[in-house]
């Protein structure tokens, strides 16, 4: 053998000999991360993790094809409970760092953030806790921090963008950090997304922002921010995203704000904010798709120029103090899916209410809010419900329409509708028959005393059996008719009662319950196929106690006034849930200590994403009565426990 040979068998030996090391460390850090697992529901590790096998052909790794060492650990949605070992921090190579959506507690050991190779650290989704601020972030490479909906406290670390050049996005949403945005984070030149929402987060919003020139969404919302929104902030050439809603900002908004030619969305909903809106605001933000000014003091006229902006589909102005016309060509929103306007001071140029009559070009429109504003006319002619598939109950507002003319098949001489039952409006379904004005009987309804007297009290003697919500009752009324009442109602104080929830039914002369009934029951709660085929079933009482459930966690009746045309409690949850569960929510509910603000506003959402499934339209699509308390307890569970937690760290 040659001299030059033996060499290169040195070389290549101390080539496969390092590989082998390499191997070797990686696969003890993942085994360490496989220790420190106490529930692995899908048996990933005990299946697939094991040392008989090359850690490259592990589920959730990825090694790099020449260096054969681990580039990627990605274990996202495992449903994995545990925590984190320090030993991750070995892995020399690692590029993506994914754990998301599981439930991981504990805190996050230091040597994950000086990892040098690390591009991704995807932590979101977990419940991870403590406090971030004694931690040196020295990750050169490092593109993305996704840190959101765990439990992290404490203030934001000043020196996070010591260390992090070419940070891209930050995401540490949903957390209980407090205290002030650091300056510092305009040292983080290259970012593109600041993500911070839902914290408790004070002090003025750090104008050094401004200088973050690459930033394309700041996403501030639902914090406790004061002071005035900064004026570079407007300077942003690329700014897409702008959410500072549910936080107390004062002053007016800068100019500069309402004059981005690459914002697609502004949100200052709920905060203190005046002044009035530019005249040319579609020249000045002609991409934005999303506008929501209201619950501020914001005044002035609704310039005529926002019907150019096109690509409009969600526009609030409700809660302030805008005033004159509705313009006539607001019609013009041709994508507008989204209108609420409601409790300002704005009337129409003419009687006859003309700006209704261009909205009739905005065929996407989902939702229409125009109350608590002075508006005085007759309903244009233009409106005509005929010949559609409209579904479900006449709105009991109507009744208020004193003036109501032209609706389709209604006469003029309507007049006050206080005593309508029901209402035929022509080649539709509206949860009645289709014979036009029914008897008195095809819609009652009963308030608690009278089904309270007719069951004699829900006396046991009249009871007919138990179902999956609750008990049914025979109730005498006093016309002598016997109907089946079933389930619960909440009353003012929102205190359950057992009503004609959803399945009052006629009693045959056998009093045995018939299959197709009329049916009685109170508005709001009343599936849709009631109205429409009067059968009944248990998929029908799963959307009534959906209906109920969204009821006790947003604080508001299906029966309020807002609910009216086709807007109902359960579109509005639908609606808004996933902008965010604070949009929907009872405030009162999160009231109470603020280290649990994140673990009980979990708990809310998936009260209500419960909900939501138990009143899909489509009742072969609905969730049963099983699934519910399945998901109940589950969401009982989940909340003792993060609760439990939080506790311990206090």
């Amino acid at each position: 053998m040659t001299t030059r040979s033996l060499v290169h068998c040195l070389l290549l030996s101390l080539a496969i000999a390092a590989a082998a090391s390499n191997i070797t460390t990686d696969q003890q850090s993942l085994l360490a991360l496989k220790a420190h697992i106490s529930y692995d529901p899908t048996n990933l590790f005990a299946k697939n993790w094991t040392s008989s096998t090359s850690v490259c052909s592990w589920i959730g790794i990825t090694c790099g094809v020449n260096s054969h060492k681990v580039i990627v650990l990605n274990i996202s949605g495992f449903n994995l409970q545990g925590t984190i070992p320090p030993q991750l921090g070995n892995l020399s190579s690692l590029e993506t760092l994914d754990l998301s959506h599981n439930k991981l507690s504990g805190n996050i050991p230091s040597s994950i953030f000086n990892m040098h190779t690390l591009k991704l650290l995807d932590f979101r989704d977990n419940q991870l806790f403590g406090s971030l601020s004694s931690f040196i972030f020295n990750m050169s490479s490092m593109l993305g921090i996704d840190l959101s909906i765990n439990r992290f406290s404490g203030e934001l670390p000043a020196n996070i963008c010591k260390n992090l050049p070419n940070l891209k996005k930050l995401l540490l949403g949903r957390n209980m950090f407090h205290g002030k945005i650091p300056s510092t984070l305009s040292k983080c030149k290259q970012l593109e997304g600041l993500y911070l929402r839902f914290n408790n987060l004070s002090g003025a919003i750090p104008k050094e922002i401004g200088n973050l020139t690459k930033l394309k969404d700041i996403i501030l919302n639902d914090n406790e921010l004061r002071g005035e929104i900064p004026q570079e902030m407007g300077n942003l050439p690329y700014l897409v995203r702008l959410t500072l809603a549910t936080n107390n900002l004062v002053g007016v908004v800068p100019f500069t704000i309402f004059n981005m030619s690459t914002l697609k969305k502004l949100s200052l909903l709920e905060n203190t904010l005046w002044g009035s809106l530019p005249s040319r605001i579609d020249l000045s933000l002609p991409n934005v798709e999303f506008l929501n000014l209201g619950t501020n003091r914001f005044s002035g006229n609704i310039p005529s120029s926002i019907t150019n902006a096109s690509k409009l589909t969600v526009f609030q102005l409700r809660g302030n103090s805008f005033s004159g016309f509705i313009p006539n060509t607001i019609g013009n929103l041709r994508n507008l899916e989204f209108l609420n306007i409601a409790d300002n001071y704005l009337t129409s140029s003419t009687p006859e209410l003309s700006f209704l009559s261009s909205l009739t070009n905005c065929q996407k429109i989902r939702v229409l809010i125009l109350a608590g504003n002075p508006l005085d006319g007759i309903l244009p002619s233009s409106i005509d419900l005929g010949g559609n598939k409209l579904t479900g109950s006449i709105p009991v507002t109507f009744s208020r329409l004193l003036n109501l003319q032209g609706l389709g098949a209604i006469p003029s001489c309507s007049g006050n509708l206080t005593s309508l039952r029901a209402l035929y409006l022509g080649s539709n379904r509206t949860g009645s028959s289709n014979d036009g004005i029914n008897s008195p009987q095809a819609i009652r309804r009963f308030s608690y005393h009278e089904l309270l007297q007719a069951t004699d009290r829900f006396s046991k003697n009249n009871l007919l059996g138990i179902g999956s919500f609750g008990s049914v009752y025979v109730a005498r009324l006093q016309d002598g008719m016997e109907v089946a009442v079933k389930q619960c109602i909440v009353d003012e104080d929102m205190v359950a009662h057992i009503s004609d929830f959803s399945i009052a039914k006629f009693l045959n002369g056998q009093d045995q319950l018939s299959m197709q009934t009329q049916t009685l029951a109170t508005i709001g709660y009343m599936a849709p196929e009631y109205g429409v085929q009067g059968r009944v079933s248990t998929r029908g009482d799963v959307y009534s106690y959906g209906i109920m459930l969204m009821e006790t966690f947003t604080g508001k009746k299906p029966t309020d006034e807002i609910f009216i045309g086709e807007l109902s409690l359960s579109r509005w949850v639908n609606d808004l849930l996933p902008i965010s569960v604070m949009e929907v929510i009872d405030t009162n509910l999160l009231s109470g200590e603020e280290r649990y603000f994140a673990a009980k506003e979990q708990s809310l959402l998936s009260i209500l994403n419960l909900a939501t499934e138990c009143t899909i339209e489509s009742p072969g699509k609905r969730i049963n009565a099983r699934e519910i308390v399945t998901g109940l307890l589950k969401i009982r569970d989940t909340l003792v426990k993060s609760v439990g937690m939080v506790r311990v760290q206090g």
